[in-house]
């Protein structure tokens, strides 16, 4: 996750030329070669200005949320919202992890009598016994 500075595809920028880069040949060979693609994203494509306060400056996708196959084949329904930009030229990333739900067994409470034969034990219990939660 982060500013990778290149945008992959001419379609991630406001306006400009429409050629390919050889940073965007790079940046696509590298995700290719490490099983990285953009996780399922929502708000704000362009995550870039160049002029923020303006309304025709030029805007890029640089910022981005990457994540690889084994990843989503775990987090199936992981997103990632980009914010408004605030104070930055670039817009905040807001990551979505879904938690995994796991069979719940119970344990048995295991508990050492020996324990109870240090000095202040009883005094410890009570004391943390009386805390609020």
């Amino acid at each position: 996750m982060g500013d990778y500075n290149v945008i992959i595809h001419p379609s991630e920028r406001s306006h400009g030329a429409s050629n390919i880069t050889g940073g965007m040949d790079d940046l696509i060979e590298c995700c290719n070669e490490t099983d990285l693609s953009d996780i399922k994203s929502h708000g704000h494509h362009l995550t870039w200005n160049k002029s923020p306060g303006k309304e025709n400056g030029l805007r890029k996708k640089l910022d981005r949320a990457m994540v690889n196959s084994a990843f989503l084949d775990k987090l199936p329904h992981s997103t990632s919202t980009f914010m408004p930009p605030l104070t930055s030229n670039h817009t905040p990333i807001l990551i979505s992890i879904p938690s995994i739900k796991k069979k719940w067994k119970p344990h048995s409470c295991k508990f050492m009598n020996f324990l109870t034969r240090k000095e202040g034990f009883r005094d410890i219990v009570k004391e943390e016994w009386q805390k609020e939660v």
